[in-house]
């Protein structure tokens, strides 16, 4: 499914990357990928040496190889990074864990925490309360943006596509559960203040 890009979006971009920057200071020499790249919008606002883009929609990334910059690349399975010797210094996982079972997302780490030990995993918008749950209390914790983001919600949940996805979530609990990997906690990069975002390295 391609989520709406509304002017939510755009404000919860714009946090986002400042957020990535306040963390990491310049990626303008280093390897950035986006996984679960959906529309692509990252590329233009984030400096890099190269932008990788993965996504499992395999349409939207037809669209992406026709993209003429020189920096931009696009897998359609991880195993083409090591085949391709393509080396990601950090990769962003935004908003995308919720539709990801726990045991795949477990590969994922183990995948890129194995393959390319330098790595940084920045894991964001990671919900701890179910749909219904985290729609009540927006009320509370966005009161500033609420009107923007229902409007948001309520584009995307008109969509039959959204209404059959599987919503995940994931306390904090689970990752420090993981072996092998250092963690910090986040508060949220995007706006949903009932959420967090996660940095992971090797241990």
């Amino acid at each position: 499914m391609i989520f709406n890009h509304s002017n939510f979006s755009i404000i919860n971009e714009n946090s986002l990357v400042s957020n990535i920057t306040s963390l990491l200071g310049s990626t303008d020499r280093l390897n950035f990928m986006d996984f679960g790249c959906g529309i692509a919008s990252l590329y233009k606002k984030i400096p890099n040496k190269n932008f990788i883009l993965f996504d499992k929609n395999k349409n939207v990334l037809r669209l992406h190889d026709k993209k003429k910059e020189h920096n931009i690349c696009t897998i359609y399975s991880l195993d083409e990074l090591l085949l391709n010797e393509i080396k990601p210094d950090i990769v962003l996982l935004n908003s995308v864990i919720q539709y990801i079972k726990k045991e795949d997302l477990l590969e994922i780490i183990n995948f890129f925490i194995s393959n390319f030990p330098r790595i940084k995993l920045i894991i964001s918008d990671i919900p701890i309360h179910n749909r219904f749950v985290e729609f009540l209390l927006l009320f509370v914790t966005n009161t500033k943006d609420i009107f923007t983001i229902y409007s948001d919600i309520f584009t995307n949940i008109s969509n039959k596509d959204y209404k059959d996805l599987d919503f995940i979530t994931y306390d904090k609990e689970f990752f420090q559960s993981i072996e092998g990997i250092n963690i910090e906690i986040k508060k949220n990069f995007y706006l949903f203040k009932t959420r967090y975002s996660i940095l992971i390295t090797k241990d």
